[in-house]
């Protein structure tokens, strides 16, 4: 009897020790909080939520990439074009098949009639959550319409849009407060890699005696943009910048432009987008730089919180000696740690009263 009483204790505590192994993980994160809250978006209006938003469509591949680095890919109902596995090529995407695809934004009216035909199909209801950029309501007016569209069906809309690195710190966040992630790990390392990399730029006196010029795949140098706030917080200067286009975001030009502009400073380099179909190494040769070049990746000028990565890729190509070839470790997988302090004190439990039955008999 002894000995049975002793295999039902020891496959208790097994079961227990199990347990843990199979605790949720960002991958399929999921939060119990139905506190009402108020989102206030880039269009400057203030968003409403009962609770979290139980489903999600992303109308741009920054959103669906910070959706799905939350842990909250489930979620996801539908996409944009852009943002399926199929065209993005982007492992972190697999699952998002073309057939979640609305269509493009920019032509508007199929996603509305894709949306509308969520909501009557019941993936969407009231209190989920559209994600998409601010787009002008003159230029774009068949994606403007959906505010009116579904706000008799109660399901939200929250346009977020980024200019700058601290703007995609700010936007993930909402990102996660939608979700209701209230302890966003993403967050915190954008945080993290900003302040490491403002005081070692500080610490090692390096502030200015690097440059940046940020173009596009299609030859537009950037005035202003994500990357260009990166080479800003590095301690860079942007060598791109023309100040006849201080209204623009960037300028055409070429890579006759690029290469002088690179022979202005020292320690000047190209940050090429990913658009450019060859390599980091054959953009530098057909231009005939002499600077290094880095071929920027997929989402590094774009919302996601990955930009923790792209920041520190341009300040390490910056600065290789201060910064070498590893980011500063930072856990920003979610904290188990209560529940296995939870599980193991139960486990603790059965044992103790599963031996004084066992020794009682």
């Amino acid at each position: 009897m002894r000995s049975k009483s002793l295999c039902l204790l020891l496959t208790a505590v097994l079961v227990l020790t199990m347990t843990i192994a199979v605790l949720p993980s960002t991958a399929d994160a999921e939060t119990d909080s139905d506190a009402g809250f108020t989102v206030i978006d880039s269009s400057g209006a203030e968003v409403v939520f009962d609770g979290p938003a139980k489903h999600v469509v992303t109308l741009g591949a920054g959103y669906t990439d910070t959706v799905i680095q939350l842990g909250y890919k489930s979620r996801i109902v539908a996409v944009d074009k852009y943002s399926t596995y199929g065209y993005t090529g982007n492992e972190g995407f697999v699952g998002i098949s073309d057939d979640m695809s609305l269509g493009s934004i920019y032509s508007g009216d199929e996603v509305v009639v894709g949306i509308l035909q969520l909501i009557g199909d019941g993936f969407l209801e009231a209190g989920d959550a559209v994600i998409m950029p601010s787009l002008s309501k003159s230029t774009y007016p068949g994606i403007n319409s959906l505010d009116e569209t579904i706000a008799e069906y109660g399901c939200k809309i929250v346009r977020l849009n980024a200019d700058s690195y601290d703007d995609v710190t700010d936007v993930v966040k909402t990102i996660g407060r939608i979700l209701g992630d209230e302890d966003n790990k993403k967050v915190q390392r954008l945080e993290h890699m900003r302040d490491y990399i403002v005081e070692t730029v500080e610490e090692q006196g390096l502030a200015n005696t690097a440059a940046g010029i940020h173009i596009s795949s299609k030859s537009k140098i950037y005035n202003h943009s994500i990357l260009v706030s990166m080479i800003d917080i590095a301690g860079g200067i942007n060598a791109g910048f023309n100040p006849d286009y201080t209204a623009s975001n960037s300028y055409n030009s070429d890579g006759a432009a690029v290469l002088q502009m690179s022979k202005v400073r020292e320690n000047t380099v190209v940050f090429v987008d990913s658009g450019y179909a060859g390599t980091a190494a054959e953009f530098r040769s057909e231009n005939n730089l002499d600077c290094p070049v880095v071929k920027m990746g997929q989402l590094d000028n774009n919302i996601s919180p990955s930009a923790a990565d792209a920041l520190w890729k341009v300040a390490s190509a910056m600065y290789p000696e201060a910064f070498g070839v590893e980011p500063p470790s930072f856990d920003d997988q979610p904290d188990h740690t209560l529940t296995y302090i939870a599980v193991g004190a139960v486990a603790a439990i059965v044992l103790a009263v599963g031996a004084v039955v066992y020794l009682r008999r």
